[in-house]
């Protein structure tokens, strides 16, 4: 770890006293590692510890425009969920905010110091009919780049996902029938999910919010099985801010026996002691004790700080899928299915026309990304090599994980 990459740390959580003895030299080159989506947060912890006065005035601009940003894009995001929580309301329709939303509010200093690209919403399958009328109603419609408001039309699971903006604004939404990080999780075990949610007050808003214990399961699996760490500090961050909030009242030994009897024990060890690590997360040493490490444990961290450490060294998910892909003549049969899985009520001599649209969907949205990366170099050459090898670096977590665990879910490429 550089020395720049540690004071990082240090200003996001695990040890602000340190940077106290930083010199302004040092503490721009920490801030220059920084994602854009840091900077709000590290903004306010500047400014909260006085570091800020050492920083250049470009340095300070920066990060000042990334805070107003941050909470116009708040207000914004604000303003669209009353809507949202109203419509829901008025018909009755069960719904929770999940993730970066409630996260940003019963955890962090203030709600906008939490970027986030979208407010997640988690609906019942069967509601999402009705849900989607209740979103229009509030005044939401599909983004142009996607079909019929799927986020992934040729894929079978986007029927229970989809997506949604405010017109003439950056505010998007993403509508769950269901959570990708709970894709193991029986039918019963949602249901307690569901049960033992709680009704609280978001800025106001009366909105429902998984229970603490099982938001820490979300975060932690939506940052290691579902993305395999590559969105960088992040998810980690939110993990420390949960566990600052929450960890006094957290069921330790109930938490553990539930990870194991799900088959995630080893998922959660590796964020938990990561986040712990890295950036101080305040986890009690009876979990570490209670536990039982994974026994690839340092690959695995290694493979999990290569990851966060390169945080923009994606591929465009079908080559990621490529890529990792055990077998590729498999992963390419599967792609092709995609495009010939018949809709529900779709007569077979329509089919054609189905499969039709859904090539030229994806032509029409995917292919200039792929344009694009050629053209500034990211698909080709060294920097594609090196993007194939943090691909397959996160097919391997998930080969190690399925060795700790058994296979169930855990060998499907990230998302």
């Amino acid at each position: 770890m550089s020395p720049d990459q540690a004071l990082l740390l240090d200003l996001l959580g695990r040890s602000p006293a340190a940077a106290l003895h930083a010199t302004p030299a040092d503490l721009e080159g920490a801030l220059r590692l920084a994602t854009p989506n840091l900077r709000p947060y590290l903004h306010w912890q500047l400014e909260s510890s006085g570091l800020i006065e050492r920083l250049s005035s470009v340095m300070v601009a920066d990060l000042g425009a990334a805070r107003r940003a941050s909470i116009l894009m708040h207000l914004q995001r604000r303003a669209a969920f009353k809507r949202i929580a109203t419509a829901f309301e008025e018909r009755g329709l069960r719904v929770m905010v999940v993730k970066g939303m409630a996260l940003a509010h019963l955890a962090y200093p203030e709600a906008a110091l939490r970027s986030m690209s979208d407010i997640d919403l988690w609906v019942n399958p069967a509601d999402l009919p009705a849900a989607d009328l209740a979103l229009k109603a509030a005044g939401l419609d599909y983004p142009a780049r996607t079909h019929a408001g799927l986020q992934l039309p040729t894929a079978e699971e986007a029927l229970a996902e989809r997506s949604y903006e405010v017109p003439g604004t950056p505010v998007l939404v993403e509508m769950h029938g269901a959570l990708k990080s709970y894709a193991a999780l029986s039918a019963q075990r949602l249901e307690l999910i569901w049960r033992r949610s709680q009704v609280t007050e978001l800025d106001g808003i009366p909105a429902r919010v998984q229970h603490p214990e099982d938001l820490l399961l979300h975060l932690c699996l939506h940052a290691a099985d579902q993305h395999r760490f590559s969105l960088g500090l992040s998810p980690l961050l939110d993990v420390h801010r949960a566990a600052t909030r929450w960890h006094d009242a957290f069921d330790w030994p109930a938490m553990i026996a539930d990870w194991s009897a799900l088959g995630v024990s080893a998922w959660m060890y590796l964020v938990l002691k990561v986040a712990r690590d890295l950036l101080g997360a305040p986890l009690p040493d009876r979990f570490f004790r209670t536990m039982s490490a994974p026994s690839a444990l340092e690959e695995l961290e290694a493979l999990a700080q290569e990851q966060i450490w390169q945080p923009a060294g994606h591929l465009p998910p079908a080559l990621e899928r490529w890529y990792g892909a055990p077998s590729r003549a498999g992963w390419i049969w599967h792609r092709l299915g995609a495009y010939t899985t018949r809709e529900p009520g779709t007569p077979w001599w329509r089919q054609g026309g189905v499969m039709g649209r859904r090539l030229v969907h994806d032509l029409a949205v995917k292919a200039p990304r792929y344009v694009r990366g050629w053209m500034d170099g990211h698909l080709r050459g060294a920097e594609l090599h090196e993007r194939a090898s943090l691909a397959r670096g996160r097919q391997r977590l998930g080969e190690l994980i399925a060795d700790e665990e058994g296979p169930k879910h855990w060998r499907r490429p990230p998302v």
